[in-house]
């Protein structure tokens, strides 16, 4: 299986860049806060960061990477990937 490394640009390609994120905000541990994109805490102010992607040729999914150094529901550090399938 070979795989592919790369950061999304998100003026290059906002259609991806707003999926990732969505797909994040809708994750579970999101869904309860004010801003599930960001989720601030309000402790600490950490918020949600964009890691990286990972594209895999051979199941045609990429998967995007994401951290949340202090999560405000959980207080601890978490992290999350999600994946979006590509269009053939």
């Amino acid at each position: 299986m070979s795989a592919s490394f790369f950061l999304i640009d998100p003026e290059q390609q906002p259609e991806l860049w707003a999926e990732a994120w969505d797909k994040l905000a809708f994750d579970g541990i999101n869904v309860t806060q004010p801003e599930p994109q960001v989720c601030e805490c309000p402790t600490t102010g950490e918020v949600w960061q964009y890691m990286g992607s990972q594209l895999t040729t051979d199941d045609h999914i990429t998967a995007h990477d994401f951290r949340h150094r202090h999560h405000p529901v959980v207080n601890r550090a978490v992290r999350k990937r999600v994946h979006i399938r590509r269009q053939s």
